[in-house]
């Protein structure tokens, strides 16, 4: 599994942060999305959301989960 949060990826990469850079996180995301070729068990999803939020952190931990589990 690979999560993609879209709202950033690091603290400094927070809307207004010293690092954010909207354009050059959708040029990364689109790169993941086009590189890693999908199957049953390997799957890109894209979640509206920064790597630090908490609803990140759950999907994150419910797609361990769901590896895990298999």
């Amino acid at each position: 599994r690979f999560l993609i949060p879209e709202k950033g990826v690091s603290a400094l990469d927070i809307e207004g942060g010293a690092f954010f850079d909207a354009e050059a996180d959708a040029a990364l995301f689109d790169a993941i999305e086009r590189t890693i070729e999908p199957t049953k068990d390997r799957t890109v999803t894209r979640l509206p959301l920064h790597i630090n939020d908490p609803a990140f952190a759950k999907a994150a931990a419910e797609a361990f989960l769901d590896i895990a589990r298999k």
